[in-house]
């Protein structure tokens, strides 16, 4: 990170809540749209976001993605611009359809093996014009823009292990299973919070596209 980008004093105040699991970052939008037990059915609104592709065990794709990312909003970028820090950040092993239309100006790489690989994508804005995003000095960074989806959330705190990723995962699809909601898509992550939270408080969630199930469906008179 260039010595002119580094985190105002002002931005380490304003993590200090994070400490304690306080959020006052901006989220990205969305509306209820139905409850299954704990499971939350939200309609998201289209948004940006950032995204890295890194090989290697979660939590080092992670940790390098956060880097790069965190760098790119603190103004590595092509105008300098120190954007707003948000939450939460996103984490899905391969492709998914979470990362659908891209934007970034970079020419892609060749094309890794997306099976060994994590994307790890910081949200940008609710609001920002595609064309108001800065682009990122770094070519490992992708602009995507996401369009509005339908998507099922599990709510968990704690470390984000291996183990309660996937004790998370299997919940949400327990809940799922005999629902009027079809998973569509690989599940993925959700982080709210800094690494220095204290871990109790810490907010995570597993998300996975869905669709109604065709006897959910009106077929008319």
């Amino acid at each position: 990170m260039n010595a002119s980008s580094s985190p105002l004093l002002t931005d380490t105040l304003k993590s200090i809540p994070g400490f304690f699991g306080i959020r006052l970052d901006t989220q990205p939008a969305y509306h209820m749209e139905g409850l299954i037990g704990k499971v939350e059915i939200r309609r998201y609104a289209p948004s940006l976001l950032a995204q890295v592709s890194a090989d290697g065990s979660h939590d080092a794709a992670v940790a390098l993605a956060r880097e790069k990312l965190t760098d790119y909003v603190y103004g590595d970028n092509e105008s300098r611009e120190k954007m707003e820090m948000t939450s939460p950040n996103f984490q899905v092993e391969g492709d998914s359809k979470m990362f659908p239309v891209l934007l970034s100006r970079h020419k892609e790489s060749s094309r890794r093996k997306e099976s060994d690989s994590w994307r790890v994508a910081f949200f940008l804005s609710n609001s920002l014009v595609a064309a108001e995003a800065p682009l990122p000095d770094d070519p490992a960074i992708r602009i995507r823009r996401t369009p509005e989806n339908l998507v099922a959330t599990l709510r968990y705190r704690g470390s984000n292990t291996e183990e309660r990723r996937a004790l998370a995962k299997r919940e949400l699809l327990q809940a799922l299973s005999g629902s009027k909601w079809t998973a569509d898509d690989h599940v993925y992550w959700a982080s709210y919070d800094r690494a220095f939270a204290i871990p109790y408080l810490t907010r995570n969630e597993v998300h996975v596209r869905v669709v109604g199930s065709s006897r959910s469906r009106s077929t008319g008179p």
